[in-house]
């Protein structure tokens, strides 16, 4: 994936599936496609720097899967555009990583916004889900959260404007 490309998604859930290695030519860390109607993006990381997938260009995407993050080292999925309707962070064993997941100032700015988070073999520090640094008054009101897998374990769980969180 790179910045370059323009993907479109047909179908039911189109579902674009990426893995992000360490890219040792151009030492890239920020991504920014343009996505047009892919409703699903999971990502896997494999590689042992921080990435920041850009989603400035991107419109349809309702769910976000994240697969392992390396220890120090975070993962930003930034400027999205619509409110998603599921986020999960798996297979990150990571007690020093953070996952940031930041929405543009309209995408969550109704009165009761709702995410369904899923988090399934997570040792982690900073789970921050919410506008964009710099606004920070927009952010989900509900967020359900279920805990799968192994034993998981977030240090801190941020989430503007969040008025309910119901842990199953």
């Amino acid at each position: 994936l790179d910045n370059d490309d323009v993907l479109t998604g047909r179908g039911t859930n189109p579902t674009l599936n990426v893995t992000l290695v360490e890219n040792a030519d151009i030492k890239q860390s920020t991504i920014t496609p343009t996505l047009k109607g892919i409703e699903t993006v999971n990502v896997h990381l494999r590689a042992q720097q921080t990435y920041t997938l850009d989603l400035q260009d991107a419109t349809g995407v309702k769910n976000l899967s994240i697969d392992g993050v390396a220890d120090n080292k975070d993962f930003n999925a930034t400027n999205l555009q619509a409110a998603l309707e599921t986020v999960t962070v798996q297979n990150l064993h990571a007690p020093n990583a953070d996952v940031e997941v930041n929405f543009l100032d309209k995408a969550l700015n109704g009165a009761a916004d709702k995410l369904a988070l899923t988090i399934s073999d997570v040792q982690m520090d900073d789970l921050v889900i919410q506008e964009r640094p710099g606004a920070l008054d927009q952010g989900y009101e509900t967020i359900n959260l279920k805990s799968t897998g192994d034993a998981n374990s977030i240090n801190t769980l941020v989430a503007e404007d969040l008025q309910t969180l119901n842990i199953t």
